[in-house]
């Protein structure tokens, strides 16, 4: 096959009627440094001299990559800028010429040919330049790639990072799994399994795993623990062979997690209650008090220093909707002095006050403690410690106020869903302890002892 395409002498234009003989074969031609037409110019001189025709590809048909010298592997499709560059670092002899164009030559997919066309340009004889296009034909052959290889062998890995979240529902481990995906941070792993409460990925080397890890302590809270292996070693050489494991403890608590933080933690936040909500989970975690609204974030270190766990689930907790909050008594308001109004579906009406005379409708709501963040979230409702409940089918009459020690166990039935066959009450099956429902119990009882009457109605 001849490789020569059409040679080209570049020459300044020379003024009407100065023309010239070649010195070789004597054809008229315009005046050029070398004194030569374009074709006794092609056979003296050719710039191409040097540069090889034809050359070899390397490509891994596993991850479909190709060999870019000396030992790195990268992703190029057909005919794109990518494989073009690795084509041209192939070619030989590029340095000794000026690289005008370079470009594809249409060829069958499954033919194993990629051609390429380049066009040079080289002073010769006295300055003249010389402008010539070539074809580079090269030939793709299949190499399975140093990771493939590795991935095929039993042991292949060097690096292991197991990532674990201890919790029912892994809300937080989708999100870190979603952002993988979003930023390719998986793309130097060799193979990824998803185990029991997590997901191990494995890598080649230890500097990609540490990569990925440090990926993740821009993302989520977590904290890791590094460990080694030794494989063998060379005494002669002093070189060790280690497997490195980063094992990565992801924080239990999950974005709309009913929590309860420790009371030195709740004091160093700006003294906010401890029974909150966690609003999100980034770097940091973010949450939120029903009863003040007071927005707060616990970074990494601060949460691993005291560390909390989740209460409540969001499927565990009973949707409520506070139709009305009105003021009781004046001075300094508390949980007890509200009067709620809360409705949810097969569920009862609820009253929480220390009062038994009606609530004043010309007064402001002094706090809220049922809230809704967006329309695709749960609402929370706390019924505080004074609270009574009737059947849905009677409206409330009477409030009696329940006793402080019965106050946890009323809110735990409050938040336990109800089951798929009571209309009527207030579930207090389920999860929910005896402690629990003796007093849900004790409450109900109190109702139709001899307690005063008025006419609070709904």
């Amino acid at each position: 096959m001849d490789y020569m395409a059409d040679a080209t002498l570049l020459v300044a234009p020379a003024p009407a009627g100065n023309r010239i003989l070649c010195c070789e074969c004597g054809i008229d031609i315009e005046p050029n440094p070398a004194n030569m037409c374009i074709n006794c110019l092609r056979l003296q001189v050719d710039i191409t001299d040097g540069i090889p025709k034809q050359g070899v590809l390397q490509f891994c048909k596993s991850c479909e990559r190709y060999l870019q010298p000396p030992a790195q592997w990268s992703v190029a499709s057909l005919e794109s800028r990518e494989l073009l560059a690795i084509c041209l670092k192939k070619i030989r002899g590029l340095n000794r010429v000026r690289l005008v164009d370079a470009g594809f030559i249409w060829t069958e997919p499954h033919s194993k040919r990629v051609k390429v066309k380049l066009s040079v340009q080289k002073e010769v004889l006295g300055g003249a330049i010389v402008e010539q296009v070539f074809v580079v034909e090269f030939t793709v052959n299949s190499l399975m790639c140093d990771s493939c290889h590795r991935r095929e062998a039993k042991d292949f890995w060097r690096a292991l990072v197991q990532c674990r979240q201890k919790v029912e529902h892994k809300k937080t481990l989708f999100y870190m799994e979603q952002l993988i995906l979003k930023y390719n941070a998986h793309r130097d792993a060799l193979n990824i399994k998803l185990v029991h409460e997590g997901i191990d990925f494995y890598f080649a080397k230890k500097d990609e795993a540490r990569k990925l890890v440090q990926f993740f302590q821009t993302m989520i809270p977590m904290k890791v623990i590094e460990s080694q292996q030794l494989i063998s070693h060379d005494i002669h050489s002093n070189t060790f062979n280690y497997k490195t494991t980063f094992s990565v403890d992801i924080a239990p608590v999950c974005k709309g997690d009913v929590v309860c933080l420790p009371a030195p933690l709740a004091k160093q936040l700006g003294s906010m209650n401890q029974i909150c909500v966690c609003l999100r989970v980034t770097s940091s975690i973010h949450i939120i008090d029903p009863a003040t609204l007071q927005l707060a974030e616990v970074p990494q270190h601060l949460f691993w220093k005291t560390p909390f766990r989740g209460l409540f689930a969001p499927k565990q907790l009973v949707e409520y909707t506070v139709m009305e909050t009105e003021r009781v008594c004046s001075g300094q308001m508390t949980v007890n002095d509200l009067c709620l109004y809360c409705t949810a579906t097969n569920r009862p009406q609820v009253q929480a006050s220390n009062h038994t005379a009606h609530p004043s409708s010309s007064s402001s709501p002094d706090r809220i403690i049922a809230f809704r963040r967006s329309a695709s979230d749960w609402r929370l409702a706390a019924a505080g410690v004074g609270a009574a409940f009737a059947s849905a089918a009677e409206p409330p009459r009477r409030v009696m106020p329940l006793p402080p020690a019965f106050a946890g166990a009323f809110l735990t039935a409050l938040l336990t869903p109800a089951s798929d066959n009571d209309d009527d009450g207030i579930d207090v099956g389920g999860d929910t302890s005896a402690a629990a429902a003796a007093a849900a119990a004790a409450a109900a009882a109190s109702l139709h002892q001899g307690a005063p009457t008025s006419s609070c109605s709904s």
